[in-house]
């Protein structure tokens, strides 16, 4: 007997396939790390190993785009994937249920447009100064390189009655439905909230695709079946009647709304000026350059470099002051600092060095911005004091290049807290009061007053609420001279409840009400503190 080596009776049931390919372009410097160090690098690039070439691998992009639509259906808390989700990526991996994936996802290979070297070092949260052995240095793909994407979404006539009886309810998608998942996680490559690599809650990977192109092959049409048989594996050509261009996803998988966000956030998008002058020492610089520099990196559709303030320094800056004010606040009425640490962990995350408590990732996520409009760089030489003779230390003299700045200069910072609780809120408005009056400086120098800021405009955006119901609302803070303004949009207020008053409400009662449970739980049985 005949043995058949195909049965339609087990086969996958493939009705479509539609390709989809993208031009992904990264707007920020990307640390793409192989997972791996060597004797120069803590932090080395992957790249393919027989072009050379900058190396996105699928499983980064699918996860990527998984996490964005797990959060956006289910809000950023929401561990197990949605339905809808799973039922385009697959089950989870050691799931006991659970579908194939329905999106293929290729490697992509990228056009880079050049090499940064970047070294960082942690600081003491204490003294502010640089830790014994932080020094650390990494590799990134400069802005403007660019990736070739390619997915490729399989949607069944009928499914697979084994399947059917794992979960039904996964099978029961239409291809609308899928197409709108697709989109919805797609739109955010578009839109550039999808961040990809190393250190991508401080500024660095983010991307965003800048053209769509894609072709549907119905396999039920003999034409479209050979098409594919023939050029399935090949890159789409636009000039084809079957291929159709366009900069949004929606429009080309013919999807009239995404799906709805459920996702809670705090935003804050602060514009200020240089007061003075900034250092944030860069790496790799000539021999005849000073001894530091500022950092300069080159952006997206720019030749040059400029001077930029990446996020890494503006979270530990923020941190560091965060820790301090959560300190003063829990000893005005409470001997034990727990809730200060835990309130300063759960925001910006915890050490993977405290091998008790399980690490956490940071729940605020910071933008790298370049400073605009900064004036001629100027290089100071300078020497070190002996502290006891008060006269110049041997061999100690060095030269600097900050960049300098004055009312025309702007930087934009960008906060983002996800799943924000009220004292949470509060908390972050004391540290946009340091930043905005200058209390609270960046980068080296602080010292010698270098680093400070001094406020513009903040744009505060907070989405809150029920699932059912989330509701956006939009404060508006300005700086007109000496005069400060604070408008309120989005939801209607009662008259006598003035902008000022709802953000104070964060500071004064919520916070404050946040360490008066640490006081109530400092005490034990006897009435006496502990």
């Amino acid at each position: 007997m005949t043995q058949r080596f195909w049965e339609a009776a087990k086969s996958r049931r493939i009705r479509t396939r539609t390709i989809i390919e993208g031009d992904l372009r990264l707007d920020t410097p990307a640390c793409l790390g192989n997972g791996e160090t060597d004797d120069i690098l803590d932090l080395p690039l992957l790249a393919d190993p027989l072009k050379n070439l900058p190396l996105l691998t699928g499983a980064s992009i699918a996860g990527a785009l998984r996490a964005y639509l797990v959060q956006w259906e289910g809000g950023y808390s929401r561990a197990k994937p949605p339905p809808l989700t799973e039922a385009l990526f697959g089950g989870e991996r050691g799931g006991d249920k659970g579908l194939q994936s329905a999106l293929i996802v290729d490697d992509a290979l990228g056009k880079t447009s050049g090499i940064e070297l970047r070294s960082g070092n942690k600081l003491n949260a204490k003294s502010r100064t640089a830790e014994d052995q932080g020094l650390y240095d990494m590799q990134l793909w400069s802005a403007g390189t660019t990736f070739g994407l390619r997915f490729e979404l399989l949607v069944r006539d009928n499914p697979d009655p084994e399947q059917v009886q794992i979960d039904p309810a996964l099978c029961a998608y239409s291809e609308s439905e899928l197409n709108q998942a697709l989109a919805t996680a797609l739109t955010g490559l578009e839109r550039g909230e999808i961040t990809l690599g190393a250190r991508k809650r401080r500024g660095l990977g983010r991307v965003r695709v800048i053209n769509w192109r894609m072709r549907r092959h119905d396999l039920r049409n003999p034409a479209d079946l050979l098409h594919w048989l023939e050029h399935g594996n090949k890159k789409l050509n636009a000039p084809d009647d079957a291929v159709h261009e366009s900069t949004e996803i929606k429009q080309l998988l013919g999807v009239s709304s995404l799906l709805r966000a459920k996702r809670e956030y705090f935003k804050m998008r602060v514009t200020c000026s240089l007061d003075g002058s900034l250092l944030i020492a860069g790496s790799g610089g000539a021999l005849e350059a000073p001894d530091r520099t500022h950092l300069h990196s080159r952006r997206a559709g720019s030749a040059d470099v400029q001077p930029i303030l990446p996020g890494t320094s503006l979270g530990g800056a923020l941190r560091g002051r965060a820790k301090r004010i959560a300190n003063t606040l829990a000893r005005h009425d409470a001997c034990d600092s727990r809730h200060a640490r835990d309130l300063v962990e759960g925001l910006f995350g915890r050490e993977h060095k405290d091998l008790a408590q399980t690490p956490l990732a940071s729940r605020i996520a910071l933008t790298e911005e370049p400073i605009q409009h900064t004036t001629k760089h100027l290089v100071q030489k300078r020497v070190r004091i002996d502290r006891f003779t008060g006269g110049a230390f041997p061999t100690a003299l060095f030269n600097e290049q900050p960049v300098f700045g004055d009312s025309a200069s702007e930087v934009e910072l960008n906060i983002h807290l996800r799943e924000p609780q009220d004292h949470e809120i509060g908390l972050l408005l004391l540290l946009l009061k340091d930043l905005w009056t200058g209390d609270l400086p960046v980068g080296g120098g602080q010292g010698v007053g270098r680093g400070r800021l001094q406020g513009k405009k903040a744009v505060v955006t907070l989405r809150q609420g029920q699932k059912a119901l989330l509701l956006e609302r939009t404060w508006v803070i300005q700086a007109n001279g000496r005069i400060l303004t604070i408008t309120q949009d989005g939801v209607d207020t009662a008259p006598d409840d003035a902008p000022h008053d709802q953000l104070d409400r964060y500071v004064s009662q919520s916070l404050r009400d946040y360490f008066r449970g640490e006081q109530q739980e400092a005490c034990d049985d006897s009435g006496e503190q502990i």
